[in-house]
């Protein structure tokens, strides 16, 4: 199975699943290695390693109002990123980190538009030699819906 950053899963194994308190949990690839993965459960930082075998890709029937796993899921594939962290700031916001390749210039004003008037700061930042680490902070919205879906206006 060819999982990318960003992917939704859900893990397989009974024995993870129980143990864990992963049952009817959905999870995100934050980062891939060779024959493993972490995956994101949610912003509280509850992530775990798991093998590449030991999870199932999902994907989710659309909604009207989409996950926040669903809305990190979409930024993370807009800039293809190879990386991602998220935390909730003392603020209470989001703080996503994302590392890419390149940035255009439409994409930055994609991701400005689809995050809306939630977003607190949006930032590009040099991670190495040849990638950039792409801070987006935002609130989290009310009724815990973080972003608008691409395509629709958040009302007023």
């Amino acid at each position: 199975m060819d999982l990318k950053i960003g992917d939704l899963v859900q893990c397989r194994e009974n024995h993870y699943n129980q143990g864990l308190g992963l049952v009817g949990k959905i999870g995100m690839v934050a980062e891939l290695r060779k024959k493993d993965l972490r995956i994101l459960f949610d912003a509280n930082n509850q992530e775990i390693w798991l093998s590449k075998q030991g999870v199932n890709r999902i994907v989710l029937p659309p909604t009207d109002s989409p996950t926040l796993l669903d809305r990190l899921s979409w930024l993370i594939h807009q800039v293809d990123a190879g990386e991602c962290e998220l935390e909730i700031t003392e603020s209470r916001n989001y703080q996503l980190v994302l590392v890419c390749g390149e940035l255009s210039l439409e994409k930055i004003h994609e991701i400005r538009d689809y995050v809306g008037r939630l977003l607190v700061r949006l930032t590009i930042v040099p991670r190495g030699m040849s990638r950039l680490g792409l801070q987006v902070i935002f609130r989290a919205g009310p009724g815990g819906s973080a972003l608008k879906p691409p395509g629709s206006r958040l009302l007023k």
